[in-house]
């Protein structure tokens, strides 16, 4: 079978290739996406999309889809540093790049920073990439090799499921398959920056994350309603932990 021929290669279907096969779509180049994964990201990851992207976002006509799936604008947008989930609170402070519902922000920008976790944005950017003319999304399909030359980029892709292999020629190749990327490896890039073994007070070591739904359950009078807040931080040693709605079943702790 003759090798594919596209413009672009995008390895990787996470918010950064997505958002590569939007933009190349948008200008009318076609692209070819491909990802080993089988679906979106269903593991929690990034938990909001900074004020660049948003304006990147509102130009590519996907912003207002965004802020649908997003917390809602009478969500508290504040920092809280307790003992325990219904334990003492530390503190609190206001996040200076959000806005109270109906207020304004002191951040020069027409689209301000999103709260949305990855989970629910990435479905958003690949159906948009989808209905995209020129812009071929292909999940379950990864990687094996790939070579250049002055012409451009020929790469060895395989899918998952059955072990099809096919080629694909295209002018560039955008490597935004992550940390392991396969296409770092070969071009011999290397990383730098701690490894997560570096013994800090908090956010180091060896981390776990997780998601799931949760009401509000029957609790003692004696224990005192507090508002929730955008980011938990429940400091308590030897093991610390954040907190983070997504999205929101009410204005105060289930516990």
């Amino acid at each position: 079978m003759p090798a594919e021929k596209t413009f672009a290669l995008i390895v990787g279907g996470g918010p950064v290739g997505l958002s590569a096969a939007l933009e190349l779509g948008w200008r009318h180049l076609p692209a070819i996406l491909v990802t080993q994964n089988l679906e979106t990201a269903q593991h929690p990851k990034c938990n909001s999309t900074n004020a660049r992207s948003m304006e990147h976002f509102r130009r590519l006509g996907v912003a207002p889809e965004i802020r649908q799936h997003g917390l809602p604008p009478d969500y508290p947008r504040e920092n809280a540093y307790v003992t325990r989930f219904c334990g003492h609170e530390l503190a609190r402070f206001h996040r200076l790049f959000t806005a109270p519902a109906g207020g304004t922000s002191p951040w020069q920008t027409p689209e301000l920073p999103h709260i949305i976790a990855q989970i629910f944005l990435e479905p958003i950017l690949k159906r948009r990439a989808e209905q995209l003319d020129g812009v071929s999304v292909r999940f379950g399909w990864r990687l094996l090799s790939f070579s250049q030359d002055e012409k451009g980029v020929r790469a060895l892709v395989e899918q998952v499921g059955t072990g099809e292999q096919r080629e694909i020629e295209a002018q560039y190749m955008i490597a935004a398959d992550g940390a392991r990327s396969l296409v770092r490896q070969q071009l011999g890039i290397e990383m730098q920056g701690e490894d997560g073994t570096v013994e800090r007070a908090f956010m180091a070591g060896t981390m776990l994350s997780s998601s799931g739904n949760a009401r509000p359950a029957p609790r003692p009078r004696s224990m005192v309603r507090r508002e929730m807040a955008l980011l938990e931080m429940i400091i308590s040693p030897p093991a610390s932990s954040l907190w983070r709605p997504h999205p929101p079943r009410s204005s105060t702790h289930p516990c």
